[in-house]
Parts: structure tokens; C-alpha cells; sequence
């Protein structure tokens, strides 16, 4: 045969073998199927808990409204029929947080959690299963968080058919005012008399509709949990890479609460169907079973072996796990991180210079590979922002929540784009640094890689060591790819030896990066396929066949198609709907009103509320605090009663003045936010519950000039706020209530959204779309007892 003909079969068979690998690989990261209604008693059914699902996401539930009191009378029933005596913990909850959004977001409110203990043969260091059961307004939550709430269902009645009893207590905790800022977690592990009783804590949340439960998260000293995770549960998806990452990252959860607690614990997750989450679209009918039942796998599996088994006092030692296909959880300590990243480092080291000596390639070229190489990432990475531009111009669900419908394909063509990448780098340089000088210099990152990040970012480290540990020997093996007829069994197993361990461990991650960080952060996926990539290039040198240009201007243009394709306007459906945001808000004081919106543009239904003149600005009148600019237009004034302020005592003692105040909304409105400005406020408490202030506020300038408070469930009886303030000076109190919904005014007459338009989703405090704000201030003097308000005025 041909030596050509010869080498183009072996190129061919290692293809196929990183290909199976790859696919391997991703089709490993699926959760388990779902098992009917039909199953064991003593096993977990997803069948069984999609009847919870159904019962619970049938309409929006947000924390302080009636629906949110319909699901918790529901869970508390479900609880007591499991022969469990389900408590309901109500507390005034508040929180402190920097965000974006401006120097604090401080929410506050009444929350209700559900609480249910199963007894062991011993109350102490019991474990904890725990999820909330509050939704945002967008949305029913049937994703997030009702599988959550349904899967501990189903794992406390399979409990009741053990035949026996556990080692330790079993404490369900269905929290309440999760989407507002952690709120019942909060009050939980703040004030619960539980809460000292706790050994272990499992959290289950989600964040779209779909892909496997990961557990992206480990609490203090949980070492030992990530051991018991990969022995306990068959399908355990997990990675010491999500964990160091989201240490770094500013998003919470609940599951934050027990770890600022002390105690250890594992948190999980699915991720993917982004375009589902807060929003309307996070329906039953969008929920995958195949969550539910791994939800449950987990739940059920670990609280029988945590509840059953010695819990280990003081294991601080941090493992370093990942996955395999099999799928297989493989753990080691993460003291052997270092070891084994200068093992490989020290092996791809001798590679390097054997080939160096025997004259395979020259340090020059070798260093020109390795800048070449690093500069092609580079250029990928750009490549990667642009098509993040590229989509913010085309794309409005881009622009809401930084994904898209058509990810996948977007995600394919960054793909095929950074292969073409790779193939030109390869193309170009084959024969001016050769192509063994081009393997080690791209190597050479991977190798400086594995040593950073077992020093630096230990989780990180397993991502870059075993890869090159194949890559080193792949290196070793690799005969004279210049030869006229190199061994063909040699370069069959360099060339898989180079891929495919790389491909195993790598290849999922890029598409789990992808879909966790979505296209806005899409350079990740890129930097990573750009690393993986060059590995491949003894690869692509034998696949160059006669033109060596094929492969890349091949590459180039699937990769344009793919996100030509993606980028191409499609048409909304009530499956893939538009969403838009509209409030309306009136400001009692001046009896001004208008719509507004967020949205950049106005589309066919939100003009015909902005069909006069239009204005792009802030609004600190209507909304305040939120600090972008709407579109915003004049409305008709509603007929309706703006909230109240009672003072109901004012004094002063040395130079501090405390103001007590009775806040209302009369309308009945959900929530409400209160802003303080003229003064900084150096002390304030909720119904009694002390805010958490800092003992020296910051008063220099640039600092928070406008205090607020957002009371994210006003009671039918209102709220009690006290403030402490300096004594002497005048400010002025806001109150804007809120309430879910737009309102019914007389005489107009506008379209419904049709079937393809949605609410924009809650995303964030700045994007509580579709509601109706009425506000008004209330100016105090310097002394107490002059001009107070006593209440609002009509």
C-alpha cells in the first residue's frame, strides 16, 4: 500500500478514536433515566415526584403572595401524610449585599420556612436536606425550585419504607424568600434551634431545565463527602474544577449560609436551558424528569449512607475529582496535586530534551512554536468576544441573559472556528519550526499549566496533568513525521495517546464551561478547545493529506455557517418566545404617571403602551435606585391609594435621632422599597429585627448617598421599621410599593401579549418587569415633633 494512503488510514483511525472518546465523554454527562410510578417503595421515582412538580408550579409563587401560601399549606400537608410534624418557622429576615446595582442591596421580609425532622436513634450531628419553594414573579418555577422541593418529597416517603431507622436524625428544610436574597436560609441558620444539631448539609438548586445535576460545590472541611459522593451515587457528576471556580465567582446560594455556618456539606445543580430560567417558560411541561430522578439518586443515596455511617470530625484535607466516562467520580487528596503536576511536568521535561539531543527539533523553533502557539490562543479568544458582539447585535435573548435559543450552535461553530485556528497555525508552521518543535511548544503550556495550578488553583490541576502525561509519552512515541514511511503502529498509538486522554477529561468541560458561563464568557470554552487543540497537531500534520490548506479553509467555513446560522433572525414562537419588560409607575406626590421599560427597543406590543413621545433616562423619581435608563412615555394616572408612613415615635438622644415608622400599602401591594436620603442611616430594625449595619458607617463623599431597603413580602398588617440617623438634620423618606402585574385602567384598551411574547425574566433587582409601582415621599423636619407625618395624605 501507498505510505501516504498508509498514513492517511492511520490519521483516519485516530479520529475515529478521539471522536468515540469525545463522545464517550459528553454522552456520559447525562443524568439517569426516570423510573415510573411503578418502582419499589423504598426507591426514588421520578414519576412519583413530577405529581409534586405539577402540584406546586402551577403559577408563579413568590415569596409574600397568596400562591406562595398555597404551596406552603401543600407542603405541609404532603409532610404530615409521611407521618412527619412539619413546623413553619416565621421570622423577619435581613440581608446585606454589594452588587451592581448600586452601593448595597438590603432586602428584607417575613419569611416561613418548613421544617420536618425525621427521628434517628440519635439527634446529634444529623443531616440536612434542604431547598426552596419560593419562585421569582417571572415565572411558576417549576425548574427552580420545584424538582428541588419534589425530589426531598419523594426522598422522605421512600425514608418511610427503610424498615428501620437510621443512625441520626433526617431534617427537611423547605425554605422560603430564596430569589429575594437568601432570606429563609438565613433566618434558619441564624436563629432555628436545628441549626446546632447539624452535621452535614445537602442543597439542591437548578438553574434551567435541563443536563446533569452537578455537584459544583463542597462546604468546610468536606473532603470526606466528595469519597462517600463517588461510592454512594452511581451517576455523581461532579468536579474540583467547578468548586475552585466558584469560589471565585460572586454568585451564592443557599447552601452559602451553611458554609458561612461551619458546616460541611455538598451543594447541587443542572444548568443547562438557561432560557428557561426566572422566566415564564419554567413550566411543568419544561422539566426534564430525568433531573428529578437525579436529584432524587442523589438525595436518597447519600442521606441513607450519611445517616447511616460515622460522620469524620475535623477532615480539613480538600480532594481534587473528576469524571471519567462510565461514568466514573475519580478522587485523590489534593496534596497529591503537586507531586503529580511535577511528575508529568519532569516526564514531558525528558521528552523534551531527548528530542532535543537525538536532533529532533532545535530550542529556537521550539520557542517560536510555544509563542505561536500562545498567540493563536489569543487570537481565539477574539474570535470568541466577537462572536459574543456578533450576538448581542442579532439576538435579543443575548442581550437579557447572555445566551441564546441556538447556543448549540453557536458553541459548534466556535468550535470549528478554533480548529481552523489550530490547523492554520499548524499549516503555516510545519515546515519553517517543524512540526515536533510545534508539539512541544505548544505542550510546554500545558506543562507550565499543570505546575501553576496545582500551586495556585489545586482544583484546577487534575485538568492539565493527565493530559500531558499522555501528551509526554504521545511525544515520546511520535517517529519522524518527515520520514517517507514512519512505523505505522508508532504513530497510531502516539497519535491516540495524545488525544485521547486529553479528550476524556477535557471535552465535557468545554461544554459545561459553555453552557454554565454562556456566550457572554464563550472566550473560556475557547481558550480551552484552543489548549486541547494543540495537542492535536501531529494530528492534523498527518490529515493535511495533499493540500494542506483543506482542512483549515474547511473548517473556516462550518464554523462560519454555524454562526451565520445561528445569528440569522428567527421568527418567535411559543416555544422560543420574545421576551419584553414594561412597569407601569405613578408618582402620587406630583399625580404623574408613565410607562416604562428596560428594553432597548420598543416591539409591537410594548409601543402601543409608548405610542406618544418617548424618553430615554433614569427615573430616581418613580423607581429609585435602580440605576440604568429607560424608554419611558406618559400614562394614564391611576385611581388608586399610594402607601402609607405613620410615625409612631420620634427622639433624641445625644446626637443620634430615632425615628419610628409604620409602613403600609393599602392597595395591597407584594413588596415595597424604602429609601432614605439627607441622612445616613447608623442603625435600623425590621418588625424588631436589627438590620446588620456596619459600626462606623461610611459617610465620605462618594459614598451611599441614598439608603433603601427593599421589603420583598409587605404583610396585610405592614411593617415596622425603626431608623437611627444623626440628630439635627432634614431628609426625606421614599416608600414605593409594588405590586405583580400591570393594572386595569379605565378606558384603555391594548392588546394582550400574544403566545410568542413573554415577561422578561427576573434576573436580576433591576429587571422585576410586568408590575405596577405607586410611590410617594415624605420629607422630615430636623426636630422631632414639628411637622411630622403622621400618615399619607389621601
Amino acid at each position: 500500500m501507498d505510505s501516504g494512503l498508509t498514513r492517511q488510514w492511520i490519521a483516519l483511525v485516530a479520529v475515529v478514536g478521539v471522536g468515540v472518546s469525545i463522545l464517550l465523554a459528553l454522552l456520559s454527562f447525562r443524568s439517569p433515566a426516570s423510573r415510573p410510578a411503578s418502582a419499589p417503595e423504598g426507591g426514588f421515582s421520578a414519576k412519583r415526584a413530577m405529581a409534586h412538580v405539577y402540584a406546586i408550579a402551577q403559577r408563579p409563587h413568590p415569596i409574600g403572595s397568596s400562591e406562595n401560601a398555597r404551596v406552603r399549606a401543600y407542603l405541609v400537608a404532603e409532610l404530615t401524610k409521611l407521618g412527619l410534624a412539619p413546623e413553619v418557622q416565621e421570622a423577619t429576615s435581613i440581608a446585606e449585599f454589594i452588587t451592581p446595582f448600586g452601593p448595597k442591596y438590603r432586602p428584607a421580609a417575613v419569611v416561613r420556612n418548613i421544617i420536618a425532622k425525621r427521628p434517628g436513634r440519635s439527634s446529634e450531628r444529623a443531616v440536612l436536606l434542604m431547598a426552596h419553594y419560593d419562585s421569582v414573579p417571572a415565572g411558576p418555577g417549576a425548574n427552580d425550585n420545584a424538582t428541588a422541593v419534589a425530589a426531598l418529597l419523594e426522598t422522605a416517603r421512600a425514608l418511610t419504607h427503610t424498615g428501620r431507622t437510621l443512625e441520626r436524625d433526617v431534617v427537611f428544610l423547605f425554605s422560603d424568600g430564596e430569589e429575594v436574597g437568601l432570606l429563609g436560609a438565613k433566618a434558619f441558620f441564624e436563629r432555628h434551634p436545628l441549626r446546632h444539631k447539624l452535621g452535614v448539609v445537602l442543597n439542591f438548586e437548578a438553574r434551567g431545565s435541563g443536563g446533569p445535576v452537578l455537584m459544583f460545590e463542597t462546604g468546610p472541611k468536606s473532603g470526606w463527602m466528595v469519597s462517600e459522593l463517588a461510592s454512594a451515587v452511581p451517576y455523581a457528576f461532579a468536579s474540583s474544577l467547578f468548586d475552585e471556580a466558584y469560589r471565585h465567582l460572586p454568585n451564592m446560594t443557599e447552601f452559602t449560609l451553611a458554609k458561612e455556618a461551619g458546616l460541611p456539606g455538598l451543594n447541587f445543580a443542572y444548568i443547562d436551558g438557561i432560557n428557561t430560567y426566572h422566566s415564564a417558560l419554567d413550566r411543568p411541561e419544561n422539566v426534564d424528569p430525568r433531573v428529578v430522578q437525579h436529584h432524587g439518586e442523589y438525595a436518597l443515596r447519600l442521606v441513607r449512607r450519611l445517616g447511616e455511617g460515622e460522620l469524620p470530625r475535623g477532615d480539613a484535607s480538600d480532594r481534587v475529582f473528576f469524571n471519567l466516562p462510565g461514568p466514573a467520580l475519580i478522587v485523590y487528596p489534593a496534596a497529591w496535586s503537586m507531586p503529580l503536576a511535577l511528575m508529568a511536568a519532569v516526564l514531558w521535561a525528558c521528552v523534551a530534551a531527548r528530542g532535543l539531543r537525538r536532533g529532533r527539533f532545535r530550542a529556537a523553533s521550539a520557542l517560536w512554536g510555544a509563542l505561536a502557539f500562545l498567540l493563536q490562543l489569543v487570537v481565539l479568544v477574539v474570535v470568541a468576544v466577537v462572536l459574543g458582539l456578533l450576538a448581542d447585535a442579532t439576538n435579543e435573548e443575548f442581550r437579557r441573559i447572555g445566551h441564546t435559543y441556538d447556543g448549540g450552535l453557536y458553541l459548534a461553530g466556535l468550535m470549528a472556528l478554533c480548529l481552523a485556528g489550530t490547523a492554520t497555525l499548524a499549516a503555516l508552521l510545519r515546515r519553517r519550526v517543524g512540526v515536533y518543535a510545534l508539539a512541544v511548544g505548544a505542550s510546554f503550556w500545558w506543562a507550565l499549566l499543570a505546575v501553576l495550578t496545582a500551586a495556585l488553583l489545586t482544583g484546577f490541576s487534575f485538568l492539565f496533568v493527565w493530559p500531558l502525561l499522555g501528551a509526554a509519552l504521545g511525544l515520546e512515541l511520535l517517529p519522524d513525521v518527515d520520514a517517507p514511511r514512519p512505523a505505522a503502529g508508532r504513530l497510531l498509538v502516539s497519535l491516540l495517546l495524545s488525544t485521547v486522554p486529553a479528550s476524556l477529561v477535557v471535552a465535557p468541560l468545554i461544554q459545561l464551561s459553555f453552557v454554565g458561563l454562556t456566550l457572554r464568557m464563550g472566550a473560556v470554552a475557547a481558550l480551552m478547545a484552543g489548549l486541547l487543540l494543540g495537542l492535536f497537531i501531529p494530528l492534523l500534520h498527518e490529515l493535511r493529506a495533499a493540500r494542506r490548506w483543506s482542512l483549515p479553509a474547511g473548517a473556516l467555513v462550518v464554523g462560519g455557517a454555524l454562526v451565520a446560522l445561528a445569528s440569522l433572525p428567527a421568527a418567535p414562537t411559543p416555544e422560543r418566545p420574545r421576551a419584553n419588560n414594561l412597569v407601569y409607575a405613578l408618582d402620587a406626590d406630583t399625580g404623574r404617571a408613565l410607562w416604562a421599560t428596560s428594553d432597548a427597543r420598543l416591539d409591537a406590543w410594548t409601543q402601543q403602551f409608548l405610542s406618544g413621545e418617548v424618553k430615554e433616562g433614569p427615573l430616581p423619581d418613580f423607581l429609585p435606585r435602580w440605576g440604568r435608563d429607560f424608554l419611558h412615555g406618559p400614562a394614564p394616572v391611576l385611581s388608586t391609594t399610594p402607601p402609607t408612613l405613620a410615625v409612631l415615635d420620634d427622639a433624641v438622644s445625644g446626637e443620634r435621632r430615632t425615628v419610628g415608622l409604620h409602613i403600609g400599602s393599602p392597595r395591597g401591594a407584594r413588596s415595597a422599597v424604602v429609601s432614605v436620603s439627607g441622612v445616613p442611616v447608623l442603625a435600623y430594625a425590621l418588625d424588631g429585627q436589627p438590620g446588620p449595619t456596619a459600626q462606623a458607617p461610611d459617610t465620605s463623599p462618594g459614598a451611599e448617598s441614598e439608603w433603601v431597603l427593599w421589603l420583598e413580602a409587605l404583610g396585610q398588617e405592614g411593617n415596622t421599621l425603626r431608623l437611627t440617623v444623626p440628630a439635627g438634620r432634614r431628609f426625606t423618606l421614599r416608600v414605593v410599593d409594588r405590586s405583580d402585574g400591570l393594572p386595569e385602567l379605565p378606558g384603555l384598551n391594548v392588546a394582550q401579549r400574544p403566545p410568542y411574547m413573554i415577561p422578561a425574566a427576573s434576573l436580576d433587582v433591576e429587571n422585576w418587569g410586568n408590575s405596577t409601582y405607586v410611590g410617594r415621599a415624605f420629607p422630615m423636619t430636623a426636630h422631632p415633633g414639628s411637622a411630622t407625618v403622621r400618615q399619607a395624605p389621601r
